[in-house]
């Protein structure tokens, strides 16, 4: 008998194994990895949109949380790009540039520069070096106070500048109405283009009740303000486009015998103001007249033939 072939031998082999099918154990496990391969694209599917739900909610959750930047108790609403500040013991010290800090609590603006150091107190904010800008709104309950280092400030519903320096300072009020009470219980209103300096010479004792818009100035006022902060005043004045209160302020500082010196520079500032920003062209041209009379060799000759020519104020 002849030996069958490799060929035929293996054709004899398959047809064994068909015949025979694949033993149940190893059918199960075949299934179960092709199932598991069928299964896991829609599991990650599931899974990465989950993790992207959750990612979305934490993303919006802590940007609820930041709003914006706080700053030992005050909240920083605008800043320039350089605006950098230290704070050593709840006071605030600006380094460079200028920010606007709020006050949650009253939602008093408070604009600091550098060199301005301010801190959040109970009682308000107080300044303790510096010039600070200050925008207060008018608070239908309790009163905005802003301290300073011989009283406080308290706020009607306006705008105005704080300087302190030291154990001196000022304040000029743009805008309003303000009070100033000094630590010893003595106050002093003040209206619209008006100042306050201290410490104040002598300050008298806490004046009976009076009644309202009945309250005079203290014989003992404060010290008059310098030339610098007049003509610094009149400037900040013009800025706002407060021209007849800079005016005002001008005229006041022209009755002054002690600044008599300065009366030339003082004049020709107000008489700008009367023909370059009022348009008042009478008092403009009377105030010319009586300018040349009382400088007839001032060094502002030029500039006011040139606007006596343009406002035509005659002879």
């Amino acid at each position: 008998m002849s030996r069958p072939s490799f060929r035929e031998a293996l054709r004899g082999a398959d047809a064994a194994l068909t015949s025979a099918g694949i033993p149940a154990e190893v059918e199960q496990r075949l299934d179960d990895r092709v199932l598991g391969l069928q299964r896991r694209p829609v599991r990650l599917i599931w899974m990465t949109a989950a993790a992207a739900t959750v990612a979305g909610l934490l993303v919006v959750i802590l940007t609820h949380r930041s709003g914006p930047p706080s700053l030992a108790g005050l909240v920083v609403a605008t800043q320039t790009a350089d605006f950098a500040t230290q704070v050593d013991n709840n006071v605030i010290t600006v380094l460079r540039g200028t920010g606007e800090l709020v006050d949650p609590r009253t939602q008093t603006s408070l604009t600091a520069a550098r060199g301005a150091r301010l801190a959040c107190e109970p009682d308000g904010v107080r300044v303790h070096e510096g010039r600070v800008e200050v925008r207060a709104r008018l608070r239908r309950q309790g009163v905005t106070r802003v301290l300073v280092s011989h009283g406080a400030i308290e706020v009607v519903g306006t705008r105005f500048s704080i300087e302190q320096h030291g154990e001196a300072g000022r304040v000029d009020l743009y805008e309003g109405k303000i009070r100033f009470v000094a630590t010893s219980g003595w106050s002093q209103e003040l209206m619209a283009g008006e100042s306050l300096a201290w410490p104040l010479p002598a300050v008298p004792e806490r004046p009976s009740p009076v009644k309202q818009g009945d309250m005079q100035r203290p014989a003992s006022g404060p010290p008059p303000p310098t030339l610098a902060h007049i003509l610094d005043r009149v400037e900040r004045l013009r800025s706002i486009a407060r021209f007849d209160q800079a005016a005002s302020v001008l005229s006041e500082a022209l009755s002054r015998p002690d600044l008599a010196d300065a009366h030339e520079r003082l004049s020709y500032e107000l008489g700008s103001i009367l023909s370059n920003q009022l348009g008042d062209r009478a008092r403009a041209c009377a105030h010319w007249r009586q300018h040349l009379r009382s400088f007839p060799s001032g060094r502002y000759g030029e500039e006011i033939s040139a606007i006596e020519k343009r406002l035509a104020c005659g002879p």
